[in-house]
């Protein structure tokens, strides 16, 4: 659940849409499930964890993975996790499952 401050909303559910994102480029509409405002957090990048990989479609940066690993215990990034194994996008031990 997404909870506090602004700030604290945005960053969670940016880390949330990084953790997706992990497993390979996405599109807004993919990520909404754990980030109701994907769309905003892709197009305004505050951060600097995102990249546009072609219209309408958004990959992670170096500066995205160094943030998974700087805030690995972030509850919001837990479940976008859980939800990319559940998918078969992701391994249990965190590694992506190539297509």
């Amino acid at each position: 659940m997404i909870s506090g401050y602004p700030a604290e909303r945005h960053r969670q559910q940016a880390l949330a849409c990084a953790a997706l994102l992990r497993a390979g480029p996405g599109r807004p509409k993919e990520l909404r499930s754990v980030a109701p405002d994907a769309g905003r957090i892709l197009l305004r990048n505050v951060y600097g964890w995102f990249e546009r990989a072609e219209r309408g479609i958004y990959r992670l940066t170096a500066d995205g993975e160094a943030a998974l690993r700087r805030w690995p215990d972030e509850s919001v990034a837990l479940v976008a996790d859980r939800e990319l194994v559940t998918a078969g996008l992701l391994g249990s031990d965190d590694t992506p499952i190539a297509a």
